[in-house]
């Protein structure tokens, strides 16, 4: 038999875990640096959100975790790239990135915002608006 104690406990640990899978299923998805696509995308003039990734990098982790949190509406019908900081060297270097953990925001085929190194909410929510 369930305790009242025990059932309320179990409806709390249930209502806290919710909204946390809720945002991973509105998670944005990012697609792969390919050089063709990014520069199509670029000449249509849809907004573009680029993630300077390393999967060794610790920032660049918290990151991924700040974009399920802000969940896919954040990012308003943007194309979403994520750039591999160890393979895509022409692109950093076309791009003057010097390090992962960048996220670079393109609109009208220019770039319009950049931030390095942050991963909380407010600062990656400054730079998608």
């Amino acid at each position: 038999m369930i305790s009242r104690r025990n059932l309320a406990l179990s409806t709390l640990a249930l209502a806290a875990t919710a909204p946390a899978s809720a945002q991973q299923a509105a998670a944005p998805a990012f697609t792969r640096y390919q050089a063709n696509n990014f520069q199509q995308a670029l000449a249509s003039g849809a907004p573009i959100v680029v993630h300077v990734h390393a999967d060794w990098c610790p920032t660049c982790r918290a990151q991924l975790s700040t974009f399920s949190a802000l969940g896919a509406s954040a990012f308003r019908g943007a194309r979403l790239i994520r750039v591999d900081f160890d393979a895509d060297k022409a692109f950093l270097q076309q791009y003057n990135v010097r390090g992962q953990s960048t996220i670079l925001v393109f609109k009208g085929g220019r770039e319009v915002g950049r931030i390095v190194g942050q991963s909380s909410r407010e600062a990656v929510a400054q730079v998608l608006s």
